[in-house]
């Protein structure tokens, strides 16, 4: 009898599997988070059902970022070959990053918040562990991603317009000025800090690696963008449109997740059913854009096998 061998589609889904299963039941499972409690005036069981309520598009979510990047990689699989089948392989792994780390961040938070609760004195570790693994993952993510869309870019022997570039900078400022403002804001303002750490070592070591990363991101975004618009063939290019425009609206929205982490003690003071129309908003953009990837990267696939 032979053994049927598992493919990396089979294996990438069944670690999505386990990750939900065991995030959802932690999620409803560990001691609620005194802090939400006291701001948004609930139960223990509300703030569980609360729990539950995020936790499920947040999974759907990290279905449609494992399904995205698993479609990316075939696709770059079926190109190894050629010259742009290196940087689309750079492409899938910086997703890959990205995905991975939804569930990993969230995991860790809430397996470092489950300790702290019994531990107190390891609270202040918890945060700032939960701050740094998601940062190393951003990074790492952004900069395999803007290394594999640097490399199309240069493919095709096009580089960035003189607007385009002084657009880009003028966005990543304005970006830079008020994440700075927010983060120098909330440590600040807040009677205990969100980081834990001093406002130097914040600066240094959270905010400039972010700004960094999102650099990249954004240079990313634009560079994929351009390679598309150099590319011949309708539906080559049609489908390229798909994976450009996927890969922007994910970028996007994993900056502007990371933004409002940073400033959740201002969520706070919203009303609660305004911050889950914010959460979901965004969740449902991320997704959105993983699933573009998806589809493109299909329709990639299907042309080069014809």
């Amino acid at each position: 009898m032979h053994k049927t061998a598992v493919t990396k589609p089979t294996q990438t889904f069944v670690s999505f599997s386990i990750l939900s299963l065991v995030y959802v039941l932690l999620s409803i499972g560990l001691p609620p988070v005194a802090a939400t409690l006291k701001a948004y005036h609930l139960s223990a069981t509300g703030y569980r059902v609360l729990v539950l309520l995020i936790a499920l598009p947040v999974v759907a979510m990290w279905f449609a970022a494992f399904y995205g990047y698993a479609q990316l990689e075939q696709y770059a699989q079926t190109i190894k070959k050629t010259p742009d089948g290196k940087a689309f392989a750079s492409i899938g792994r910086g997703l890959r990053w990205l995905a991975w780390g939804l569930p990993i961040t969230s995991l860790a938070g809430n397996v470092l918040g489950g300790v702290a609760h019994e531990y107190p004195h390891f609270g202040s570790m918890a945060i700032i562990v939960t701050h740094y693994t998601s940062l190393i993952i951003s990074v790492i993510a952004f900069t395999i991603i803007n290394t594999g869309t640097r490399g199309l870019t240069d493919a095709t022997g096009k580089q960035p317009s003189l607007a385009a570039t002084r657009g880009l900078m003028v966005s990543f400022i304005f970006l830079a000025i008020t994440y700075c403002y927010v983060t120098i804001r909330t440590v600040q303002t807040q009677a205990a800090n969100p980081y834990q750490l001093p406002m130097w070592l914040i600066l240094l070591t959270i905010v400039i690696p972010y700004l960094y990363a999102w650099l990249m991101g954004l240079l990313a975004s634009y560079e994929i963008s351009l390679y598309r618009r150099h590319i011949r063939g309708v539906f080559y290019k049609r489908a390229l449109n798909l994976v450009a425009g996927g890969m922007g609206l994910t970028i996007l929205s994993s900056i502007v997740l990371q933004y409002l982490t940073s400033s959740s003690p201002y969520l706070r003071r919203i009303n609660l059913n305004w911050v889950l129309l914010i959460v979901f908003a965004v969740l449902m953009l991320y997704a959105a854009g993983f699933l573009l990837i998806a589809v493109g990267a299909t329709k990639l696939k299907k042309i080069e096998e014809v």
